[in-house]
Parts: C-alpha cells; structure tokens; sequence
C-alpha cells in the first residue's frame, strides 16, 4: 500500500488519494492520469504549490468525487464550470488560493451539490452577493466565505440552517446583514465570524447558547449586553470590539469560565469592570482598551488568573488601576502585553521586575513622576519589543541599560522631563528598532550615531536641547520616512545629504 492512496478492497480501484502537504510542484493539465481514476471518492491535494496554475477542466471526469480539497495550493483565475458536474460532492475546500468565482458563479456552483456538507471559498474572488439558494442545503455544517468581497444583504435564513456548525463571512466590508432573533433549530451552531463586515442592529446572546466562538469585531453592532449572555457557558473566545456597545459590562460575563479570549476594545461600556472577571481562570487575552470604564479597580482580581498573558486597559479617562505589590510577586501572571495606560497609576508596578516573557509594555499617561527604576531595565531583555513611558513627568538621565533590550522595535520617552545626554548606544543597540520617540524633553549634548542597517522608520527628537552638527550617520536610516528635530540648539548648514534617504517624506528642522 503506498502512503496515501486508498483502494476499495474489493474491486482494487483507487478511491482515495491523499497528497495534502506533498510539497508538490507544478501544474496538473487535463492530460494527467489523474483523470483516468474514475472511481475516485476523496482528493486532497491542498498546501502544495501549483506554480498558479488553473484547475484542469478535467476535474469534471471524476463524477464519484464526495472530498476534493484544494485548499492553499497557488491555483489561481477562474474556477472552471465542469466541477459543478461533481454532483456527489459533500466536502469542497477551494479556499485560500487566488481564485475567481464569476463565470460560473456561486450560485451556478453549488446548484448540484445536493449532499453538500462544508463549502469553504475563503479568499476566492466572488464580487456578489450571497444567493439565498444557500439555504436549502440542509446537511451543510460549514460555510467558509472569508473575504470574498462580498456584497449586499445576507440572507438571513442562512442562519436557519439546521445542521449549521461554522459560518463565516469575515472580511466582506461590504456585506451587511442582521442576526434573526431566533437561530436554528438544532441549536448547533458552534462558530459565529463575523468580523469586518457591515452587520448591525442588536445580537440575539440569549438565542446563541451552544456557542464557542463569537467574533463580531469591527461591525456595526449595538445595544446592552444582557446578563443572560452569563449562560452562554460554552465560549471560549468573544470579541465584540470596535462596535457601538452601551451600558455596564455585566458581571455575568464571570460565569463563562471556559473563555480563553475577551475582547471588548473601542466600544462605549462604562462603569466598573467586574469583579467576577477574577473567575475567568482560563483566560488569557483581556482587552479593554479605549471604553469609558470608570471607578477603582484593584490589580490583585487578576492575580489568579495564571494563564493572561495579554491585558489592555488603556485609554480608560476615568479608570485608576490600584496595584499593591503582593508579598510573593511571583503570583501574577506572566504577561506578554500589558497596557496601563492613562490608569492613573502612581509608580511603575514593583511586580514587573519578575516578568520574564514581556514583549509590550506601555504605561503612558500616569502620574508616575520620579526617575525611571533601573530594575525596569532588566526584565525580559531578549523579548520586549514595544515600551512606551510616554508623559509621566519622569526625572533623571536615560540609563544606559535601556540597550539591553536588543529586540526593542518601539520606544517611546516623549512628554518627560529626562534630562543629560543620550547613551552612546542608542544608536546601535537594536537591529529591530522601527520608531524612536523621545520629544518634549531635556536631551542635551551630540544626536547619537545609527549604524548601517538600522531599520528606523520615524525618529522624533524635536523639543530637547541637542546641539552640534545633524549627525551624518542619520544617512544609515535607509529607511527612515519622517525625522523630526525642531526646536533644539543645532547649529549646521542644510543637511542636503538627507536626499539620499529613498523613503523620507517628512523632515522638520525648524527652531534651531
């Protein structure tokens, strides 16, 4: 028996090939032997390479097909009518190759396919609207139609199919559409992606009880969140962000303990975030970001949740964050990204100095004051990649130290009251570093030296006291698409050796 091929044990014929992850390379024509297997019931062929390529028309021959899944394999132009012949099919993943659907279209497609089960056109160009037609597959348990630019109404009785698993339609900005009040019959529905799309009006969270995933981001959904949506005890991952939510964040969300995502960024939720939040002890992504939350709330509700690796509650104006440093730090969780922002936080958290994983952090806008703590300078040395102490009236001199972050790629200082001069190293220590903000300070002395395949893109330096010479180094910054200086003490002719930077857009070197 060779590795992937099936045969019917008792006619010998081949039934079944499977080659999914071949590294295949090259086209198949319509001559291929492949063709002459007529009694073929399931072909995979998907995440190979097919040098984009067209389907082969022949593909219509195989008339005892049920699975063909050509998913991720670089087919590319018009899905070819003849595999609308494939009368038997149930399973049909074309996704993720850059495919057209026009001539035929969907509708035209699927009109045979009466045992359908799962559809995924995901990324294939269809440019329509979805035909209501959908509807009458009934076995249909997946329906994948992720940014296939669609347009128009969804039809909302989709949603009444009764074997319906997994629907998405994320992607389509141009597809809009409500919810029903009531979903199907069966209850069955397991995955709902929605994201990007033009969808509205208010979700039905009571009708949705057999639920895991729930993405709604990015629409133009509105409303109260209920408490019934406390019953909802099967989601694991729930992302309502950037819509037009209102209201208090009920504290029935702490009953969905099987929740390992919650995202509820760019919305109008006000109020305190609850208490039972404390219970979510799966959970490793909470984000809060940009809401009108408000009231105290105390750091230590998230001790006991050892697996959040990422928690944003920035851009909360009337929220303060009140953290008290337990007796054993080693108690809260280890964080990927933690956003405190304009938390009116009064010191940097002592508990970050045993962070061993941080990749972002950002604590802009507090009241923190002082100079920036040297253990700062010592956690998670080889993964930060975004720091962000940005207008905390901080004192003192940068530290050297901050060169021990090797893989830093974002930093920014600006609006503080550091004072000195710049290490040495700044210019050199990260190969990562894209954007470098320090502005609105007390700088003084030489601008650092970059070194020759940096990978800055924005270096704002602008209200300090440099002086000197622009340092020529800056012509290293082949990449570098906005430089800001203004309004320091440099002294030099008109740096006409900037011209040599291919993607400078934005130079200011005024006040000085």
């Amino acid at each position: 028996m060779w590795s992937g091929v099936e045969c019917d044990e008792m006619t010998g014929h081949v039934i079944g090939l499977d080659l999914g992850n071949s590294f295949l390379y090259g086209s198949i024509d319509s001559n291929s032997t492949l063709f002459d297997l007529l009694h073929l019931q399931r072909l995979n062929l998907s995440n190979n390479h097919f040098n984009y390529s067209r389907i082969p028309t022949a593909i219509g021959r195989l008339s005892m097909l049920t699975y063909l899944n050509l998913a991720s394999s670089k087919f590319i132009g018009q899905i070819p009518s003849q595999l609308s012949q494939l009368s038997k099919l149930s399973n049909l993943y074309l996704c993720n190759n850059p495919l057209q659907l026009k001539k035929p279209d969907l509708e035209s497609l699927i009109s045979n396919f009466t045992f359908l089960e799962v559809l995924c056109l995901s990324q294939v160009d269809i440019s329509s609207t979805v035909p209501k037609s959908l509807a009458n597959f009934s076995s249909l348990t997946h329906l994948g139609l992720r940014d296939c630019k669609l347009k128009g109404e969804f039809p909302i009785i989709i949603f009444q199919l009764p074997n319906l698993q997994l629907l998405t339609v994320r992607f389509n900005k141009d597809l809009s559409g409500r919810l029903p009040p009531v979903l199907n019959q069966n209850n069955s529905l397991k995955s709902l992606l929605l994201s990007g799309t033009s969808f509205y009006g208010e979700i039905p969270f009571e009708k949705l009880a057999s639920l895991r995933e729930l993405d709604a981001h990015n629409c133009n959904f509105s409303g109260v969140i209920p408490s019934l949506i406390g019953k909802l005890n099967q989601l694991t991952s729930l992302d309502l962000s950037e819509n037009n939510f209102v209201g208090e964040i009920p504290s029935s969300l702490g009953n969905l303990t099987q929740l390992t995502m919650l995202s509820l960024f760019s919305n109008h939720f006000s109020g305190p975030i609850p208490l039972s939040f404390s219970k979510l002890i799966n959970l490793e992504t909470l984000n809060l970001h940009n809401n009108d939350l408000r009231d105290s709330v105390d750091f230590d509700i998230f001790v006991g949740l050892k697996n959040l690796s990422f928690l944003d509650l920035q851009e909360n104006y009337n929220l303060s964050v009140i953290v008290v440093n337990p007796g054993i730090n080693e108690t809260f969780p280890q964080f990927k990204v933690l956003g405190l922002s304009n938390c009116n936080l009064k010191k940097i958290p002592g508990f970050l100095r045993h962070q061993k994983r941080m990749e972002a952090l950002f604590l802009s806008k507090n009241h923190i004051g002082g100079p920036i703590p040297e253990w700062l300078f010592s956690i998670s040395k080889e993964t930060l990649n975004s720091l962000s102490l940005y207008k905390n009236s901080l004192i003192g001199e940068l530290s050297h130290r901050i060169c021990n972050f090797s893989s830093l790629e974002f930093l920014d200082i600006s609006h503080n009251k550091l004072v000195g001069k710049l290490p040495r190293c700044l210019g050199n220590f990260s190969k990562s570093m894209l954007r470098l903000h320090l502005r609105g300070n007390y700088f003084s002395g030489n601008i650092p030296n970059f070194m020759k395949g940096n990978q800055l893109e924005l270096i704002d330096l602008g209200y300090n006291r440099f002086e000197g010479n622009l340092s020529k180094s800056l012509s290293n910054c082949k990449m570098l698409g906005y430089l800001n200086v203004e309004s320091n003490k440099l002294n030099d002719v008109f740096p006409y050796w900037l011209g040599t930077l291919p993607e400078l857009e934005i130079l200011v070197l005024r006040a000085n």
